[in-house]
């Protein structure tokens, strides 16, 4: 199969080019959260977590210093209430770096290739490499209950398959470089997804209203968390203890910060990714940054494959005349 060309159309586009339509804000039923019961006696600190998917555990505690230290602009149309049920094209999803001052985008870091419009599966290179032949990472999606996505993410070197030619029940061999992991969902009612890697155990989750407020300039319409989830020693005895939650990423969709074109109610459109990689050092600090951006792009995939879902339940609503 010949290689997606990669181009990178409006790359110096300015950011204050971002325009969208007023409309409601992008909101998937459920919302995302756990089958846990509360008391009353339970703080609003617990309820947003609730409505966040943050785990409600008060011996939870979260590091509020989240500073970007990278931004970058995931550039991709995802889909709106008004289009057909089908696979949205296999168009390359670009991944932007800024300009100095940030005002503008500057070059394409990344692209995301999906070479099938039939399949999910695809895999990110840098921009730069026209014969794709260097894949920082591979994501495979699997058809079906329990199959969570797998991405292959490599540390020091390519990851050289085809994710078109890997089985359902992939095997990573040979490439000790290549770590192989799913992205599962926390539990059969939330959207919150886990990773667990080398790099440690990794969360994404939609932030809370309050979140959402706070975030970027202005607030933001929608607002993915993605935060390192790290657990007390097994020998940790009295104290407070609990697990840690820090920021590392988070991904902001707004009128001044989402995909040009898209509006509130897009599900999956691209928008502002700013990350915290302080103290990582070079190397990892390169291989939390693909983790982020590949996992990103998984969210966004999920919320298009929602979005496709409710789309065939209304218009078979509607071929039954409702009843």
């Amino acid at each position: 199969m010949p290689a997606t060309k990669v181009f990178a159309p409006g790359i110096n586009a300015s950011q204050s080019s971002l325009r969208a339509p007023t409309l409601p804000p992008y909101s998937e039923t459920p919302q995302d959260f756990e089958l846990t019961s509360f008391g009353s006696s339970q703080s609003e600190a617990s309820l947003e977590s609730y409505h966040s998917g943050a785990s409600p555990s008060s011996s939870s505690q979260q590091d509020v210093t989240f500073r970007p230290t990278t931004q970058l602009q995931i550039q991709t149309e995802g889909k709106s209430w008004l289009s057909f049920p089908v696979p949205t094209r296999p168009t390359p999803i670009y991944i932007f770096s800024l300009s100095p001052d940030g005002s503008s985008l500057h070059r394409p870091l990344y692209a995301s290739i999906r070479p099938k419009r039939s399949s999910g599966s695809c895999f990110l290179v840098h921009a730069d490499d026209e014969h794709q032949a260097e894949h920082l990472t591979r994501t495979t999606y699997r058809f079906g209950p329990g199959k969570p996505p797998v991405v292959s993410l490599a540390h020091h070197g390519a990851v050289a398959d085809d994710p078109e030619a890997q089985g359902e029940e992939e095997e990573e061999e040979g490439d000790p470089s290549t770590e192989t992991f799913e992205v599962a969902s926390r539990s059969t009612f939330s959207r919150t997804q886990t990773v667990t890697t080398s790099l440690g155990t990794f969360e994404w989750r939609y932030a809370s209203k309050r979140e959402r407020a706070a975030a970027g300039e202005g607030g933001a319409d929608n607002l993915l968390v993605f935060e390192r989830v790290e657990q007390p020693p097994a020998n940790t005895t009295g104290g407070k203890g609990g697990e840690r939650r820090t920021r590392v990423a988070q991904l902001v969709r707004s009128e001044r910060y989402r995909t040009p074109g898209t509006g509130r109610s897009t599900a999956g459109n691209g928008g502002r990714l700013m990350l915290d990689l302080r103290g990582l050092g070079e190397k990892r600090e390169e291989a939390v940054r693909r983790l982020a951006v590949t996992t990103a792009l998984v969210m966004l995939k999920k919320e298009v494959d929602r979005r496709r879902m409710h789309q065939m339940v209304a218009m078979g609503a509607a071929g039954s005349g409702g009843g």
